[in-house]
């Protein structure tokens, strides 16, 4: 195995990092999906991530086009973002959930009881109420 030390312009690899004799920086993370399952993959820090998320989607059985990829509650785009350039660390995890257009308001409706006006909005699962 290779020292950990720095490795051309590549990040100093650390204790837990594996390091191929050729110097290659490999990172093991894992997905985690809505429903809480996880994943976890090895990968090499300078490649971009699109390949570990292509095969989450298929071993999730989920179309990768439907789904965002979110490290820190950012965004990542898989075809332009390597480990590398996340700083991802080893064990770190980036969650995986589908996509989600809009967010507005989802329904309105008026209720007249005869007793006093409600108008109800119902966004993103909860209810406010307005009297």
């Amino acid at each position: 195995m290779a020292s950990n030390g720095i490795l051309g312009n590549k990040r100093k690899a650390s204790e837990r990092d594996e390091v191929t004799e050729d110097g290659i920086v490999h990172i093991e993370f894992g997905i985690r999906g809505q429903d809480g399952n996880e994943q976890h993959f090895k990968v090499n820090q300078d490649k971009f991530l699109i390949t570990a998320f292509q095969q989450y989607c298929k071993k999730m059985k989920l179309q990768y086009a439907t789904i965002n990829f979110l490290l820190d509650e950012k965004s990542i785009q898989g075809n332009r973002q390597t480990p590398k350039m996340l700083n991802l660390k080893n064990g770190d995890t980036i969650d995986a959930m589908k996509h989600q257009s809009g967010g507005g308001v989802v329904a309105m409706c008026m209720i007249d009881d005869h007793k006093s006006r409600k108008f109800i909005v119902r966004k993103h699962h909860k209810q406010a109420s307005i009297l």
